[in-house]
């Protein structure tokens, strides 16, 4: 038997289970969303386990899973993406919550965040935007999925 590790939440589990589609292997879901096993259609010898994406890597390299699909980036640099914002409980929520990722570290922002990649002290940033001018006068953008909150003042 392979076990296959899958991050069992949010955005990662949706492409995971897109790229594994588009490879033309099927998983087919348990109908309890607390079961965190799962079979790949076709491939009685392939058993899926759901995990949390921050334990795959280390439950590949304790032997417990075969394979996996998890965040890459503390592989390549070594460490946690480092988010930088005034806003941390938001940021816990959309990443954490929303979409699954659980390694990261949060760089408390008590100034102007926007300059914290440049620095070096951050690799990503989440912050208020109004016309983006500032995002883009420091190489920065919007992601398309990476809105954390809609807003205006009234």
């Amino acid at each position: 038997m392979i076990t296959l590790a899958l991050p069992s939440k949010g955005r990662l589990k949706e492409q995971a289970l897109e790229v594994l589609a588009k490879a033309g292997l099927t998983v087919s879901l348990p109908g309890d969303e607390r079961k965190y096993r799962a079979r790949i259609e076709g491939m009685e010898a392939v058993e899926v386990a759901f995990l949390s994406a921050s334990e795959i890597a280390g439950e590949i390299g304790q032997g417990s899973v075969d394979l996996g699909i998890a965040a890459d980036f503390r592989q390549r640099h070594g460490r946690r993406l480092r988010i930088a914002t005034k806003y941390w409980r938001l940021t816990q929520q959309f990443f954490s919550l929303k979409h699954g990722i659980q390694v990261y570290r949060i760089v408390e922002s008590l100034g102007a965040t926007e300059g914290a990649p440049a620095q070096g002290l951050a690799d990503v940033i989440v912050d208020i935007t109004t016309t983006g001018s500032t995002l883009r006068a420091n190489h920065l953008k919007v992601l398309a999925d990476g809105v954390v909150l809609r807003s205006q003042a009234c």
